[in-house]
């Protein structure tokens, strides 16, 4: 069975690609364009064929029996033709049968199936009269006309399936791969309603726009592969479970929606100067990012103690040195390491942490006490890193905004998709096709 294979999965790109795209597609000028009367239909990105076929003439056929003929299709596939019987001479005389004696009635017997409709290969699961059919490589749905194929679902999550049976309970796999079997499908079926609506929205500039990037992207491929084109049909089979035609059929996809969400989204984008300085100012930490410090710390509960170290501070003694001293009853034996790559100035929840703020490294603060407890800090390490201004950060903060606005506007796009789309029972698909992976991927 002949598949018409959907569009591949992930089609939605970065806004700089879909930028790019759609200013390539669309034309650098505003020159305007001539009116045209061209309808496109799918037969645009087909090759055009090399001639029409040639009827004979009477006078070249009379008398000579009609040939085999082979016809070359564009893909330069070819396909024979039988030759029809030849001319016989009317005179001839007819040819006499024996005649056969009456057969007896036989009791009707019900009609065969129509040998011309389409039939799916299926399995049977369960015995007997609860035995139901499972479907194990056919169509299991349709998106915008186009077939949905068992394999064009679970082909992509194999791998994840069979490790996913291997480390759960049967189960838990199928309640785990009917998750998964729905994410795929709903992909799937987003991709193809998109690019259904973009193929119908392409301009007759924009079929030769689109065929050009095609045939470079063939070009390129090709010359990666030594200039072969039957080494690189092998090669991207084998990387990408796809041949070169293949793959520059998902190019095409993936052009077709770059292109199409770029004219229907980028224009409603709108980014104001209010906004782009109401997120400066409400995110700080990504333009003015705070200070790390690696603190140490000095603390005693006894009096005396704490005038001890005041005096061997005052004296000249490196803080690094007293707070190796036992009198010290923070971590001594790590002089006095408090913590290390503390980021901004939050360290005790109190006058503390305003006090050591405002120290340069190298530097510590004066007794604080605290309590029955007395406190000295020390900024071993100090980093800053440079602030960011407003007029700095507004291109950054520009293209931030422009590409949360396209996400939303795309999500809105396709929930009005899904709804009006069409395409078949989305259950209905989940359902078979878990049956076919608890089967083809499950224990048994």
């Amino acid at each position: 069975m002949h598949k018409n294979p959907l569009p591949p999965v992930g089609l939605f790109c970065t806004m700089a690609s879909v930028l790019c795209l759609g200013m390539f597609l669309l034309g650098c000028t505003s020159t305007e364009k001539e009116p045209t009367t061209r309808t496109i239909t799918p037969a645009d990105f087909a090759k055009p064929a090399d001639a029409e076929p040639q009827t004979p003439s009477p006078t070249e056929t009379d008398g000579q029996a009609p040939q085999a003929t082979t016809n070359v299709e564009p893909d330069g596939a070819h396909q024979t033709e039988p030759a029809g019987p030849a001319s016989t001479d009317s005179t001839q005389a007819p040819t006499q049968t024996p005649d056969t004696p009456d057969t007896p009635d036989t009791p009707d017997t019900p009609d065969a199936p129509d040998a011309t409709q389409p039939t799916q290969p299926t399995l049977s699961t369960g015995v007997g009269n609860n035995a139901k059919p499972l479907v194990v490589d056919a169509m299991v749905g349709q998106v915008n006309g186009r077939a949905l194929y068992a394999s064009d679902v679970l082909e992509p999550l194999s791998a994840q399936l069979k490790s996913l049976a291997q480390n759960v309970g049967p189960a838990q796999f199928k309640t785990q791969t009917a998750r998964l079997i729905a994410q795929r499908i709903d992909e799937i079926v987003l991709n193809a309603l998109i690019l259904g609506e973009a193929e119908r929205d392409l301009s007759p500039e924009e079929v030769t726009g689109l065929r050009y990037l095609l045939g470079q992207e063939r070009e390129k491929l090709i010359r990666q592969s030594r200039g072969s084109t039957v080494l690189a049909d092998q090669y991207l089979t084998q990387e990408k479970g796809k041949g070169l035609e293949g793959v520059i059929e998902d190019k095409r996809s993936q052009m077709l929606v770059q292109r199409f969400m770029f004219q229907k989204l980028v224009p409603k984008l709108n980014v104001t100067r209010r906004d782009i300085k109401r997120y400066y100012l409400e995110h700080p930490e990504e333009f003015n990012p705070p200070a790390t410090r690696t603190l140490r710390v000095i603390w005693t509960d006894k009096s005396n103690d704490a005038d001890t170290i005041d005096n061997l501070l005052a004296q000249g003694k490196s803080f690094i040195e007293v707070a190796s001293l036992p009198i010290n009853r923070n971590r001594p034996d790590q002089r006095g390491l408090f913590q290390e790559d503390l980021k901004g100035d939050k360290a005790f929840g109190d006058e503390r942490d305003t006090a050591f703020a405002r120290l340069a490294q190298g530097q510590h603060t004066p007794r604080i006490t605290v309590g029955d407890k007395y406190f000295w800090i020390y900024v071993d390490k100090l980093e800053q890193p440079p602030a960011v201004s407003l007029i700095d950060a507004q291109l950054q903060i520009e293209d931030k905004l422009r590409a949360l606005q396209f996400q939303a506007l795309s999500q809105r796009y396709q929930k009005e998709l899904l709804s009006t789309g069409s395409y078949g029972s989305m259950k209905e698909m989940v359902e078979a096709l878990t049956d076919v992976a608890v089967t083809r991927y499950g224990r048994r």
